[in-house]
């Protein structure tokens, strides 16, 4: 499958940054049997549903995984994409060309991370100075979260 196939140019006010008001207005597109779509709203939802349907709900929440940060005099901005430990990830992060093993990132005052691997053009591993609850208190406190 090509990737790029997928691609396609979406207006920023095409994109939501926030919940609609009240929850239930939020736009739902529907592709019946006949194949002519249907602009619907959530509160339609039971006047489309079937007794045999089956709803499957997520309920997880978005990590706000994006963090900001300082290597001496140059910006960073790190993408969390996988936990490997209790204080391990790897990482996205754009001005990671002059990044090295063992480079300390500083992404507010007594919370920073070590770069433990870093490869040529992938994932950047990091360990940060905070584990577990911790690590996640202070992603709550200073991530932002990541918009498509």
């Amino acid at each position: 499958m090509r990737v790029e196939l997928f691609d396609f140019d979406l207006p920023e006010e095409r994109i939501a940054s926030e919940p609609a008001s009240p929850r239930d207005s939020s736009k739902l597109l529907c592709i019946p049997k006949n194949g002519v779509f249907q602009d619907k709203h959530a509160y339609d939802l039971d006047t489309l549903l079937l007794p045999s349907d089956v709803l499957v709900f997520n309920d997880t929440k978005v990590l706000p995984a994006r963090l900001y940060g300082m290597r001496g005099q140059a910006h960073i901005e790190a993408t969390l994409l996988k936990q490997l430990s209790l204080d391990t990830w790897e990482c996205l992060i754009k001005n990671a060309r002059r990044l090295k093993q063992g480079d300390e990132i500083s992404f507010a005052e007594n919370f920073n991370a070590a770069v433990l691997f870093k490869s040529e053009d992938g994932p950047v591993r990091l360990k940060f100075n905070r584990s577990g609850t911790e690590l996640f208190e202070a992603l709550h406190t200073y991530g932002i979260m990541p918009l498509p």
